[in-house]
């Protein structure tokens, strides 16, 4: 049985809010209506509560925790040593671009994904990717895609200005990361770090 539903059976769900995995969800709140269950986040505590949305996201509670107990700079170095990331942006529904791309291009595209990923500061021109891989030019309009998520894993694993950011990622200025972050996001690179960066979803104190 889930933890969520062990939860719920001692009732220490009862009027609070909680999350689970996705496909846990709608049972939760079948079998226990007195909890609020919220199926977006990674993770988030209702008073002493605290739940998470499966197990890796409950390594990103932990990481959250040793934050809170022993601040920013030591739960970075244990990301660091666990080759992860501090935070992770967004919640369950918002799946990994390069993932879901990997999971249908082809094996050249895969390889040239992972160059252009470790040459994000050069000129990155369609042109050139072309050249390299022997393809059409419309295979890569996926680049500023590719550079966004390069810079989101920069702002959520890092301390780094925003211009240090758009610097490591390939963008020409931080003017030019802020439009490339409204044309794919919806939102500048310096809302993505206010909403994301270090952020624990909070219900009650």
């Amino acid at each position: 049985m889930h933890r969520c539903f062990l939860l719920g059976e001692a009732g220490l769900l009862d009027g609070r809010q909680a999350v689970t995995h996705w496909s846990f969800c709608d049972r939760l709140a079948r079998e226990y209506p007195t909890v609020t269950v919220r199926p977006e986040p990674i993770y988030l505590c209702d008073g002493s509560v605290y739940t998470s949305a499966g197990i890796t996201a409950g390594i990103d509670l932990c990481l959250r925790l040793v934050e809170e107990d022993h601040g920013h700079t030591t739960a970075l170095n244990v990301a660091r040593f666990l080759v992860m990331f501090l935070v992770r942006p967004g919640g369950q529904s918002q799946f990994s671009h390069m993932l879901s791309h990997q999971a249908i291009a082809s094996e050249p595209l895969r390889e040239l994904q992972v160059w252009m990923l470790q040459h994000l500061r050069e000129n990155l021109t369609v042109e050139a990717l072309s050249d390299r891989i022997g393809m059409s030019g419309r295979h890569f309009t996926r680049l500023d895609r590719m550079r966004v998520e390069a810079a989101k894993q920069v702002i959520d694993g890092s301390s780094c200005g925003l211009k240090e950011v758009a610097d490591s990622c390939g963008f020409k200025s931080v003017d030019a990361m802020r439009r490339t972050f409204l044309r794919v996001l919806g939102i500048t690179a310096a809302e993505y770090a206010s909403r994301f960066k270090s952020t624990l979803v909070r219900t009650s104190s």
